[in-house]
């Protein structure tokens, strides 16, 4: 044992210390004898005590215990081994001396505590967690064993591993135990080879021309002579599959393909051998980029000036009716971008919106809806895939833009309502359309609703929606069909009901399914224009009237639907509800003004006038380019996916465009906007590689340092079209890490987002791939007995050859320490109250002086003859005392200490 001190300067304040405390109590004339030894010994030993503190001493101690932690292997390298590891656990557990404390852990990819540091453990207990055999972490699992290590003891770890090592230094933790003292012992598991054929790696180069030939080569491993078959898949199409016949040891198999469209493009291959043990290694990944000259779709069903826009252009554009509009995300991903020109979304093709959503969340195309009256909310976007893929909401969320509504229904209950289709009735679909409509009503709104025939009669008259909803649904569900039709009367009498109406908007809604009066309407709508009122009409089936209807619905300023799919009116009519109550189209002038930084706007310095503009409500992640002079959005973008999708609320026919289109920095905006929203470009610049984890893989990505990047994120989509994001952090100048929730292997696209210092934001695209864990890889780990030796060396450990031999190998003796810096304040700090409760309660003194006198025993002096015979003299006896009474010297005594206490308060001033 041995004391060292951090700071041993201090200790020469101890004779300083000391000499002042006793110049201090000479000086002091007041104290009696006894007081000034007692406060002398108190304060000597406080100061002591914290200049002992100040310099920090600490006690080392040598540790007389051993602990042992074993670290097993249990890695897919290992599994084989698993009977020689239990024969070595038990032969230790034999050999184990009494009072032996010993842990252990089991590890793969992570490492797992199996028994905790005892002397209590059992080493053939057995192993029982559970472990990722992924991976081989050597080091991390000799770091924890050394971390469970006693403090006060002699360490040993033994490390029983084949030594492949796939992450982590086992060399680096080695130099780590053995500066604390510890010792690392290892035992090699040897591997017989087996029967095993991998495939090691595709190789495909990252950008390719549309059109050109290209290799795609598999590298393959092998530790045998066999036949297999290799496939090889393009997306999750095989596209070539061969008989080949494997050789030991590396070989390489080469593939050809041609693409004919541009975009990202994923390929994967497996391997199927005669002989095989693992099955993890048989298939690799690659993805590659097709460059193209960019393709446009334009989507519009009358001619819009899109196309006129982008002519001289290198973009090749095509043009399709919506209903003609591509379904399938092949046919889709042709196309770098796609642009629904005022379309409908009941135009297109059942399914179109969710092939787009794909397209561009997954493929990274890029989609433009440009506005109209058939756009947005007025083209049944609301509440649809389309809504979520944009960068606004349909409805008007701005305060005060949901003015009230008064809407009349006027339902046709002729007898032919009551024809059937699957078992439901026309005037049942019509019911169930009113009431569910119900609910998309708001606060103040007023509903009426009018049955005819031959003749009209109220079902429900006008009454707050809200408080009533449940009487009108049950008025309604009472309408039974008969009779003949007529149309004229029963608008008549909607119309002078709604007209009385002291809300904003006075809406009709019409729905029949017959013949009615061809005339006689021209002064009943010339009336309803007058009381802004309006008028939309549903057809039903093939027997309605449908030029009558069209041209009540287009001269009542509504929207005309026709349905012969009875299952769609409870749709059409929430679509009525909502856009009855709500002023959509703007029409009039302003100039708009920009609000969000974008690329979109380079080379911009003013804007044209716009004429007017559907109204939308910009998503809070959205980027509101230009907006309306009520802050409305005119041009909005965002990053959706691995894409981009834009809207232009404003036409593109020239009804709200003409000043717009007619100058040059109106058309510079558009033309940006259609280069912004293309496919981004694989960019070879940028490389980004992945390191899979148990649950997770740390991507890296590297590309040129830009001192002016403010962040870093990236959108992932895998083969599946399951989409993640990662956050990058910068390591080093153009260096990026960031961590993915996945390992899964397989293909990955990025797409790579770069905001800038001044907000705007750069995409780029990349990709790479995640393979199976290098645990499975044989041509990686190669070495591992060298591996196991050196890091035993670097400790002063040894190679055991069985279990028997481990406790038998001396460990040094580490040396424990113990600070005693709080033992000594804490102590110092003791004594100083107890000195300040002695000079305050100066009676406990008086007695502890008393005590002292009484015990005080008279000491020889040598060599004096009057002490001599004062010892032979036979003591007086003592004179009686009354009780009570106190003896001569013990009086003065009392007295002498009394008048010096007198003394002391009066020179005090008490």
């Amino acid at each position: 044992m041995r004391i060292e001190f951090a700071s041993p300067l201090w200790l020469v304040l101890l004779p300083l210390a000391g000499a002042w405390i006793y110049l201090h109590m000479r000086k002091n004339g007041v104290l009696s004898s006894f007081q000034k030894k007692l406060y002398t010994g108190l304060r000597a030993m406080v100061c002591l005590l914290l200049i002992l503190a100040m310099a920090g001493p600490t006690v080392i101690l040598t540790a007389k215990d051993t602990a042992t932690v074993f670290a097993v292997d249990r890695s897919a390298s290992a599994q084989d081994s698993l009977d020689e590891i239990t024969a070595f656990l038990e032969a230790a557990q034999e050999n184990r001396p009494a009072g032996e404390t010993v842990g252990l852990v089991s590890f793969g990819a992570a490492t797992a505590v199996e028994q905790l540091p005892s002397e209590e453990s059992d080493l053939a207990a057995g192993l029982l967690s559970a472990v990722d055999p992924g991976g081989s972490d050597l080091a991390g699992a000799v770091g924890l064993a050394q971390s469970l290590l006693p403090e006060r003891s002699a360490k040993r770890v033994v490390l029983l591993s084949d030594g492949k090592e796939t992450v982590g230094d086992l060399l680096q933790r080695a130099d780590i135990l053995a500066q604390q003292g510890a010792v690392l012992d290892v035992y090699p598991l040897e591997q017989e080879e087996r029967p095993e054929v991998q495939l090691t790696q595709m190789e495909l180069d990252q950008v390719i021309r549309k059109d050109t030939r290209y290799e795609i080569a598999l590298r393959l491993y092998s530790t045998i002579d066999t036949q297999a078959v290799v496939r090889l898949y393009k997306e999750n199409t095989m596209i070539a599959q061969e008989n080949v016949t494997v050789r030991r040891g590396e070989s390489r198999l080469v593939f050809s393909d041609q693409t004919k469209e541009g975009g990202a493009v994923t390929y994967w291959a497996e391997i199927e051998a005669a002989e095989d043990t693992l099955t993890q290694n048989n298939r690799v990944y690659n993805y590659t980029y097709i460059e193209d000259v960019p393709r446009l779709l334009i989507i519009e069903s009358e001619e819009s000036q899109w196309a006129a826009l982008l002519e001289n252009s290198m973009v090749s554009v095509d043009r399709v009716q919506p209903a003609a509009a591509p379904v399938s995300a092949e046919a889709l991903s042709r196309y770098d971008a796609v642009i629904l020109a005022n379309v409908d979304l009941g135009e297109l093709p059942d399914g179109w919106a969710d092939t787009a959503e794909s397209y561009v969340r997954t493929l990274g195309g890029g989609l433009i809806a440009s506005g109209g009256e058939k756009a947005f909310a007025l083209g049944g976007y609301q509440g649809t895939v389309l809504e979520e893929i944009l960068p606004v909401d349909m409805d008007l969320k701005t305060e005060g833009q949901e003015p009230d509504l008064t809407m009349i229904m006027v339902i046709d209950r002729s007898g032919s309502m009551d024809s059937a289709t699957y078992g439901v009735t026309r005037i049942d679909m019509a019911k169930e359309a009113v009431i569910r409509s119900l609910s998309h009503f708001q606060q103040g709104d007023r509903v009426g609703v009018i049955a005819f025939d031959s003749e009209a009669s109220w079902v429900v008259e006008p009454q707050e929606v809200t408080a009533n909803a449940e009487k009108i649904s049950s008025a309604v569900a009472s309408i039974q069909a008969s009779g003949g039709t007529s149309i004229l009367p029963a608008l008549r009498q909607a119309y002078d009901a709604v007209s009385k109406s002291e809300t904003k908007q006075k809406h009709i809604l019409l729905l029949t399914d017959g013949q009615a009066e061809q005339s006689g309407y021209d002064g009943l709508l010339q009336e309803m224009r007058q009381r802004g009122v309006t008028l939309s009409a549903v057809a039903v089936g093939e027997d309605a009237d449908q030029t009558l209807l069209e041209r009540l619905a287009e001269e009542g300023g509504g929207r005309y639907y026709y349905t012969d799919v009875f299952s769609d009116l409870p749709e059409i009519f929430a679509k009525e509800t909502i856009l009855a109550g709500k002023e959509f189209l703007n029409n009039r002038s302003f100039y708009p003004a920009q609000k969000d930084v974008s690329v979109i706007l380079d080379g911009v310095e003013r804007v044209p006038q716009l004429q007017g503009y559907v109204s939308t409500t910009a998503k809070s992640r959205a980027d509101q380019v230009l907006i309306s002079d009520t802050q409305e959005p005119v041009l909005a973008a965002w990053q959706y996916g691995l894409g981009r999708t834009a809207v232009w609320t404003p036409d593109l026919s020239g009804q709200w465009t003409a000043d717009w289109l007619s100058q040059p920095e109106g058309v510079t905006i558009l033309r940006n906007l259609v280069s912004w929203t293309m496919k981004s470009p694989m960019d070879d610049s940028l490389k980004m590689t992945a390191a899979p984890e148990q649950s997770r893989t740390r991507l890296r990505l590297e590309m040129p340092y830009e001192e002016e990047i403010k962040q870093v994120k990236a959108s992932v989509v895998d083969g599946k079209g399951k989409e993640s994001e990662a956050i990058f952090s910068m390591t080093s100048p153009g260096v990026y890490e960031a961590w993915l929730d996945t390992a899964a292997e397989g293909a990955y696209v990025a797409s790579v987002g770069k905001e800038k210092e001044d907000g705007t934001w750069e995409y780029a695209n990349t990709g790479f791939f995640i393979s199976y864990g290098a645990e499975y890889d044989l041509t990686k780990g190669t070495g591992g007995r060298t591996l196991l030796e050196q890091a035993a060396a670097r400790t002063g450990g040894r190679v055991l050859t069985s279990g028997a031999e481990v406790f038998s190998g001396a460990v040094p003796r580490t040396m424990a320490e113990r600070e005693l810096q709080k033992v000594l304040l804490v102590l110092a700090l003791l004594l100083f109250l107890l000195d300040i409760a002695l000079h305050r309660f100066t009676l406990v003194t008086a007695r502890l002086e008393q005590a002292a006198s009484s015990l005080h025993l008279p000491q020889r002096k040598a060599g004096t003859k009057k002490t001599a015979k004062a010892e032979k003299k036979k003591p007086e006896e003592p004179l009686p005392r009354t009780e009570g009474a106190k003896a001569p010297a013990e009086e003065k005594e009392t007295i002498s200490t009394a008048q010096k206490l007198a003394q002391s308060r009066k020179k005090r001033g008490k």
